[in-house]
């Protein structure tokens, strides 16, 4: 093995046959073990005869004598020129791999036992992950240096997923996983890669190899280009376009849409505002954009306006511009960005509601009619502007408050039908059209109709009513003059039969009073004699009230105690006179306190002569107010 005589050797040092840096120190330190120990055991450079090296497996062990004491030493040497040159052949295989994997633009990972204990990856992965060269990565490791959760399709994988792991564990190979991974050391991820198992002589999994690439800018960028056609798609749906304007260099950036919109070219463009206002922008419509330019080179202040633009072909279309202030770190402006918008369709609708609003205000101005929608979750209304003329209330500050519009407008002898009605409305789903009175702030009384309509959802549950209301008080009060005037019709014809019928006079006074108060549906009627002697106007018949229970004062034509002008009035001039209202006619004077809470409104003193002199007169009380106001009942009494 070393190419020496057993004559050359024997009795001669070992130190002559080692290499000269085991010669000392390293025999030294044999020696010294083999006293400690009984022997010792290591590899060692050693000298052929021919000056050759060679590495040699060297145990020693030590002889003893009887007694226990070294006597010598006893060695074996193994030539180890073949193993050395096999690992050394090995380790530099291992770098030259090692050195390939850190030159692969790709994150590899090596699984290097079965349990996948110990994981390691390449510059790049290290790279990736912000590890170290050499840190163990395994996340099945008892106590993992790095803890990263990983995602596929939302998903987080255990353990027994990852694709080391499951390369390990299934023995196949895992192709194509793109994954998200999440750390504290690191902003989120997205790989893309595969995973192999490693086999032993056995067949059995040894390990695992994963290479992954990162896709997360790709991912990016494909989300940015879909975001970017979605933005395109929807500048032309929404007939918009973006502009970016740079305030250093003044460079104005359109979308393509944005060209489309003014009808211009994007070769050639220099973003020269004044050329793009003088060529495109209305005549009218020029100084403000003339000003809005200024102020956006100038000030830095973003165009927010409505202009025209014409073009090449002739049409006029309306766009609006907004944008924002582009800032630095410092709070300096950078760049003015923002939109342009053709919006001359809804310019156009806008008109044309407008005018349908106008032509509709003036329809229920002249019909006198106001349109109205209940929000039946809100209990709250809106009105046209008709309603707020209609009902006399102030458009401003108006909250919609249904409650205080009937507390404040409706009649009080109507607020119970009007609430029933909406009472109907809430709880049964059922509208009723209705007829009520409102009192406006002057006091006025006005007759209105409403009706309306349940608006309901997709489900068919009532969400809101709406409807109009019609003031018909003119209507409502022929209507009841056109009843008054049958009534009066049919009393007077009653009467006339009676006058033909009746020749005793006290029973024909009784008569006419029976048929006023049953034809007529009047309150009271009384017959009044006078006695010149006295002034004093005697009631001889009545309906209504007992003669024998009167409970009314005699009137006195000549002023005295229970006088009434009204009466007096008819006696002296021989005409019928009438009050609207006796409950509140100064006319009455002292009878006032004596009709006061009877159902006692309107009046009519109807004089009545004999011989051509007034010798009495008739008197008639509505429960109504006005009813002898209209000059056509006055002509029939």
């Amino acid at each position: 093995m070393y190419g020496w005589k057993a004559a050359e050797v024997l009795g001669k040092p070992i130190g002559d046959f080692l290499h000269t840096q085991y010669q000392n120190t390293d025999q030294d330190e044999a020696v010294a073990t083999v006293m400690e120990n009984g022997h010792w055991f290591n590899t060692v450079t050693q000298l052929r005869k021919d000056g050759a090296r060679i590495p040699v497996i060297s145990s020693v062990s030590v002889i003893k004598n009887d007694q226990g004491e070294p006597v010598g030493y006893v060695g074996i040497n193994r030539d180890f020129t073949r193993e050395a040159r096999a690992i050394k052949t090995s380790r530099q295989q291992a770098e030259t791999i090692e050195q390939i994997m850190d030159m692969i633009p790709a994150a590899v990972w090596v699984a290097s036992d079965p349990e996948c204990e110990f994981v390691h990856g390449n510059r790049f992965a290290n790279n990736l992950l912000h590890t170290q060269t050499g840190e163990n990565v395994s996340q099945s490791a008892e106590a993992p240096s790095l803890h990263v959760r990983h995602f596929v399709n939302g998903r987080e994988l255990g353990e027994d997923e990852l694709p080391l792991q499951a390369a390990i564990h299934t023995g196949q190979p895992q192709a194509d996983i793109e994954m998200r991974i999440e750390s504290e050391r690191f902003e989120p991820r997205i790989l893309l890669g595969s995973s192999v198992p490693l086999f032993d002589e056995h067949g059995k999994p040894r390990g695992a190899v994963a290479t992954f690439h990162d896709i997360t800018e790709l991912r990016r960028e494909e989300a940015q280009r879909v975001q970017l056609a979605m933005l395109e798609t929807a500048e032309e749906v929404a007939g918009m376009g973006g502009w970016v304007l740079d305030l250093h260099t003044q460079a104005l950036t359109w979308s393509d849409q944005l060209f489309r919109i003014f009808g211009m070219d994007r070769e050639g463009f220099d973003g020269d505002m004044d050329r793009i206002i003088t060529e495109r922008v209305h005549p009218e419509d020029r100084e403000i954009a003339i000003q809005a330019s200024r102020a956006a080179l100038e000030e830095a202040t973003p165009a927010d306006m409505t202009f025209r633009i014409c073009l090449p072909d002739g049409e006029i279309r309306t766009l609006k511009t907004q944008g924002k202030v582009i800032r630095d770190e410092s709070g300096l402006p950078l760049k003015l960005m923002g939109y342009v918008q053709d919006i001359s369709e809804r310019k156009q609708a806008e008109e044309r509601v407008h005018e349908s609003q106008s032509i509709l205000a003036t329809a229920e101005a002249v019909a006198k009619v106001g349109s109205w929608r209940w929000d039946l979750a809100t209990q709250k209304v809106t009105w046209s502007d008709q309603m707020f003329r209609l009902f006399g209330v102030e458009k401003e500050g108006f909250d919609g408050d249904l409650n205080r519009v009937i507390a404040e407008r409706i009649h009080p002898d109507d607020m119970a039908a009007v609430n029933e009605a909406n009472r109907s409305v809430l709880e049964e789903a059922d509208p009723k059209p209705l007829s009520y009175r409102i009192v406006l702030p002057d006091g006025k009384e006005r007759t209105v109709w409403a009706q309306g309509v349940l608006i309901r959802e997709e489900q068919g549950k009532p969400i809101a009513l709406t409807g109009y209301v019609q003031d018909i008080t003119e209507r409502a009060r022929a209507e009841m003059q056109l009843q008054q005037m049958k009534r009066l019709y049919a009393t007077l014809s009653q009467v006339n039969q009676t006058i033909v019928r009746v020749k005793d006079e006290s029973e024909l006074y009784q008569s006419i009073c029976d048929m006023v108060v049953k034809f007529g549906e009047f309150s009271l009627a009384w017959v009044g004699l006078l006695d010149e002697s006295t002034g004093e106007i005697k009631p001889v018949a009545a309906n209504g009230m007992d003669l024998d229970h009167w409970t009314l004062p005699i009137i006195n034509i000549h002023g005295k105690e229970f006088s009434n002008n009204l009466a007096t009035q008819a006696i002296h001039t021989g005409t019928v006179m009438t009050s609207e209202d006796v409950q509140s006619d100064p006319r009455l004077g002292a009878m006032q306190e004596f009709i006061e809470n009877r159902p006692y409104r309107a009046s009519a003193v109807v004089p009545f002569e004999r011989g051509g002199k007034v010798i009495g007169a008739l008197i008639i009380v509505s429960p109504q107010a006005g009813f002898f106001k209209a000059e056509e009942e006055l002509a029939l009494l």
